[in-house]
């Protein structure tokens, strides 16, 4: 309950707060993933508050999925939410994401710097479309 009235609360101040710099864009990196050596990570993000997410196991046959969903921002923390799954967070940091638990924390120990996506594309100024 207490995440389901802090997810509502970001989105209703994402409406109203101004962010940090713009976050349209791609967001790309390698997370790293429990059984593997990696997870391909591009995040895409409009001005309309949608997200497309696609993730690449890497060395998985059959390990790519691509999911859309809609996120909020507030005081540069992104709520991304899909279908069907938990909110997932992330800082937003100069020309990159930073990803957080689920406490909305950043994440710890030897890989806490294997965390982050950069961003590599901004949405045009006059379309704000994503090829």
């Amino acid at each position: 309950m207490r995440k389901s009235l802090l997810l509502t609360a970001l989105i209703w101040l994402s409406a109203c707060s101004p962010q940090q710099e713009p976050l349209c864009g791609v967001y790309q990196g390698i997370l790293p993933a429990a059984d593997g050596p990696g997870i391909e990570t591009t995040l895409t993000f409009r001005d309309d508050n949608s997200v497309t997410q696609r993730l690449v196991y890497i060395g998985q046959k059959d390990g790519i999925f691509i999911d859309k969903g809609t996120f909020a921002a507030d005081d540069g923390v992104v709520a991304i939410m899909l279908p069907g799954d938990a909110p997932v967070y992330y800082r937003q940091e100069t020309g990159r994401l930073r990803r957080l638990d689920m406490d909305m924390q950043p994440i710890e120990g030897a890989l806490a710097d294997s965390y982050l996506l950069k961003k590599v594309k901004s949405c045009p100024a006059e379309k704000n479309k994503i090829d």
